[in-house]
């Protein structure tokens, strides 16, 4: 397509400034996604672009979202460059503990701390996760995005009835209901 990183977010950003421009009624932020596949190096290169366009998009462009396959790498490999958008003052949502194999890396991550947690699906102890992780978190306050119907479809949990929702819903923490891209369940 010859579209760059870079075209593509200049490309994002020009849509949400037209639409802003014609007075179209919805608050828009942009998160630069971190593919976890994709490697440090990689990783780096995204937190530089968005730093870039932080700096150049009048507000538009607010920070790094950790994302891709649960299962590929781990997120100590990140870390250099999720802290330098932190230190720069991107905000960061990270996809955690969509897998139960990632309690090591939810804790390291949880460090940061992230000012947003995508799907947590096994941060808390009835989950496969730990009273540890959720302190982290509940000491933090930071929202979850959880996607009911990607983990139901993507059998990370076996129905809604059993959906850590519950556990966060009950002790009052902030949630955000959300979907997946709808292609992933068509």
């Amino acid at each position: 397509t010859g579209l760059t990183k870079k075209s593509y977010v200049e490309t994002v950003i020009k849509a949400i400034q037209r639409c802003k421009n014609e007075g179209v009624d919805i608050d828009v932020r942009f998160l630069v996604a971190i593919d976890r596949r994709n490697g440090t190096e990689v990783a780096m290169e995204t937190v530089e672009l968005a730093e870039e366009f932080m700096l150049s998009s009048g507000g538009l462009v607010v920070g790094i979202d950790l994302s891709g396959d649960p299962t590929v790498g781990h997120g100590r490999h990140l870390l250099p460059a999720l802290e330098r958008a932190k230190n720069c003052g991107l905000k960061l949502s990270l996809h955690l503990s969509e897998v139960p194999s990632q309690l090591e890396e939810s804790d390291l991550l949880l460090n940061l701390p992230p000012d947003r947690i995508g799907h947590g699906t096994f941060l808390h102890p009835e989950m496969g996760g730990s009273q540890h992780l959720v302190d982290k978190v509940t000491k933090n306050n930071i929202p979850l995005e959880l996607c009911l119907t990607s983990n139901v479809k993507g059998q990370t949990i076996p129905c809604y009835s059993k959906h850590h929702f519950r556990h966060w819903y009950q002790m009052g923490h902030p949630v955000v209901l959300c979907t997946d891209d709808k292609g992933v369940f068509c």
